[in-house]
């Protein structure tokens, strides 16, 4: 018997049909390994590894950058997410992902209205980690960082978070990335400004401190005027104000870097890099393509989330 609240597998949907009975131009060589269940965002869909049983996440990007296919792939750091492969068709590509069970860090500030500033540096720190190595390990700058390219482990307050979504930043490092961030608020000033980017990786801490301040705030304050007034009126520590206002400074040269932030006093909590030190160790980024397969019958059991009534109807046929 199946519960309004189905627990289905893909094999219980047409590979070729979302949830929402749309059909999309799904590639082969992705349906061949992949089991395509149902919507979990605007562009990211929900799927199984066929051999593995293991839950992913498959997103569609559109970009003409080039040796897009080869950006994620070597990248693996615990705190940014992991990238399996990519499938392009025609002007699309096809980013397969690991899935995070916790959704993204947008969702999270919006049912909390504004965050405890233990919480918010807990997944504050989590993200200079991941910046600071894609610009020392990976040469890039991230330029497109926002609440909702944080993606979360779980539902808990305390989990692993990590940064999503940097990969066509990488591809067109020399080319005005600016066309490619739809958030204008997490802009540093000078990304703002015509002509050729300045400082990209600088921009990167401007942006940092947006996020922190929105995780503070409950919500995110998209000028000059709102961040300084907001600055005032937050009730945290004064370390913390100082660090806002370090990383807010609007001319590049005098803001601070990455390695000064991971230096300032606010973030030498030994209890807080503990946890996430635990975490890290407990949450590897190669996990994603390794281990035993699972029965068929586990990756049934994997996913609980509702169907639109034709959708489930055709799915209890199929597992009947």
């Amino acid at each position: 018997m199946i519960s309004s609240s189905v627990e289905i597998c893909a094999s219980a949907l047409d590979l070729g049909e979302m949830a929402s009975g749309k059909t999309l131009p799904w590639p082969a060589d992705i349906l061949s390994r992949y089991n395509v269940v149902g919507e979990i965002g605007a562009e990211l869909r929900l799927a199984f590894d066929k051999k593995t049983g293991r839950k992913l996440a498959i997103k569609q990007v559109r970009s003409n950058a080039p040796n897009i296919e080869n950006i994620l792939k070597e990248v693996n750091h615990s705190h940014v997410v992991v990238v399996k492969e990519r499938v392009k068709v025609g002007q699309l590509w096809f980013v397969v992902m690991e899935f995070m069970e916790g959704g993204d860090l947008s969702r999270r500030v919006v049912q909390k209205k504004g965050m405890p500033e233990g919480l918010a540096k807990f997944y504050f720190y989590q993200m200079v980690l991941a910046v600071d190595y894609l610009h020392r390990e990976e040469g890039l700058a991230h330029q497109n960082i926002k609440s909702r390219n944080v993606l979360l482990r779980s539902a808990e307050d305390y989990c692993l978070a990590r940064l999503a979504d940097h990969g066509p930043s990488r591809a067109d490092a020399r080319r005005d990335c600016r066309k490619l961030r739809d958030a204008w608020f997490y802009e540093a000033p000078e990304a703002r400004a015509p002509g050729p980017q300045r400082c990209p990786r600088r921009s990167d801490v401007y942006s940092l401190a947006v996020l922190l301040l929105e995780c503070l705030a409950g919500r995110c304050w998209g000028n000059r005027i709102a961040v300084a007034y907001c600055l005032r009126c937050l009730d945290v520590s004064a370390p913390c104000k100082d660090l806002l206002r370090q990383m807010l400074v609007c001319e590049p040269d005098r803001r601070i870097d990455l390695r000064g932030v991971l230096r300032h006093e606010w973030l030498q909590d030994q209890d807080m890099r503990r946890k996430v030190e635990q975490l890290t160790q407990a949450c590897k980024p190669s996990a994603l393509c390794v281990g035993p397969p699972r029965d068929r019958l586990a990756s049934k059991r994997a996913v609980t989330f509702r169907l639109p009534a034709r959708a489930e109807g055709r799915a209890r046929e199929r597992l009947m």
